[in-house]
């Protein structure tokens, strides 16, 4: 089967994560936290990603993604 991808960020990203219901997707972008909505029906297509709100985030690799989001889909840090 193969795998198929598509960009979401036009201007690169970095941690992305899903919400638990997999309709939008989280990322870090030059500091700020943005979300895309995703839709799969009737096919693949997403919005563009807004800025949800700005921040420092602690980036070394010891402590892995800098955030999560909550089981309602809510970012958390």
């Amino acid at each position: 089967m193969a795998e198929n991808r598509w960009q979401i960020s036009r201007d690169g990203g970095l941690f992305p994560a899903w919400s638990p219901d997999g309709k939008e997707l989280f990322f870090l972008n030059e500091g700020a936290m943005m979300v895309a909505r995703i839709d799969e029906e009737p096919s693949f297509t997403w919005d563009t990603p807004r800025v949800l709100f700005e921040g420092d985030y602690v980036f070394q690799d010891t402590f892995g993604r800098p955030y999560d989001v909550a089981p309602d889909g809510q970012g958390g840090s």
